[in-house]
């Protein structure tokens, strides 16, 4: 939750952004003025968390609840590339290594998309998964029924965040996504 704080004769925002405490100074304000954007700043904040937007690559977060959810493009820049989905990343990276693996490997592979885009959807900003979003993934999976009624094993549910944490990694590589893949299963 945002909130305000007067420093000498100016206003400032505090709010936090995953995890991290943020300052956005307001400037000589009215405490109305600043109330107001405090609560603004908290709408962008969930409609981010809700992933009802997306925040654009290259900005911080400061500048996006500054500019009131769009930032303006430096000047002279071009158009800014769209962030990438689930299924960029999913269709790329089967592309990639379509001939260099085998058909029964890349028949996997595409099944355990399948179970990740009916989880995300394919326009799931990509590059925003966390762990919330990968345990949101695992408890609909375990709680489906798998093949003949019986529980799903929980060995196949892993084995679709395999495949996702190395297409992820692929996609390190690639420039489609940035950081380490939020969940690391015996890799930590």
């Amino acid at each position: 939750m945002a909130s305000i704080q007067l420093r000498g004769e100016s206003f400032a925002c505090i709010f936090c952004y995953r995890g991290k405490r943020q300052w956005l100074t307001l400037g000589k304000v009215t405490r109305t003025e600043a109330e107001a954007k405090a609560a603004q700043v908290d709408y962008l904040l969930l409609r981010l968390k809700q992933k009802l937007a997306t925040l654009p690559p290259g900005t911080d977060i400061v500048r996006y609840v500054q500019h009131d959810g769009q930032p303006p493009r430096p000047e002279g820049a071009a158009e800014a590339r769209k962030p990438p989905t689930l299924a960029i990343l999913r269709d790329r990276y089967l592309a990639t290594n379509e001939l260099s693996l085998e058909k029964t490997t890349i028949n996997g592979i595409r099944l355990h998309f399948k179970h990740l885009v009916a989880t995300f959807g394919e326009g799931y900003p990509i590059s925003e998964l966390t762990l919330e979003d990968l345990q949101k993934h695992v408890d609909r999976r375990v709680r489906a029924k798998g093949t003949n009624g019986r529980r799903r094993s929980p060995a196949t549910v892993k084995k679709e965040i395999v495949s996702l944490r190395t297409a992820w990694n692929w996609g390190v590589k690639m420039k489609l996504v940035a950081g380490r893949f939020p969940y690391g299963i015996g890799r930590e």
